[in-house]
């Protein structure tokens, strides 16, 4: 059973990473947001897509943390 319920947020976690995706590409369209709304009404979706978000916020503050990092790297 702990397997299945890993299954099955594992798949919402990839789903959701995906709607992500979509969304920030630059030829989403109209009819992917109206099916990402009926995709997030799910509680489940929601969740996973909150998930995601906060992920991408982490990243975020991880790689403005490192920038000044790489670019010495790069020079060296």
């Amino acid at each position: 059973m702990a397997n299945s319920v890993v299954q099955r947020s594992r798949t919402h976690i990839d789903t959701a990473t995906e709607w992500f995706a979509r969304l920030r590409a630059s030829d989403v369209t109209g009819r992917d947001r109206v099916r990402f709304v009926e995709w997030f009404a799910d509680m489940e979706n929601r969740a996973a897509f909150d998930e995601v978000l906060s992920l991408w916020e982490r990243l975020r503050c991880v790689t403005a943390l490192d920038a000044p990092v790489m670019r010495h790297r790069d020079k060296a």
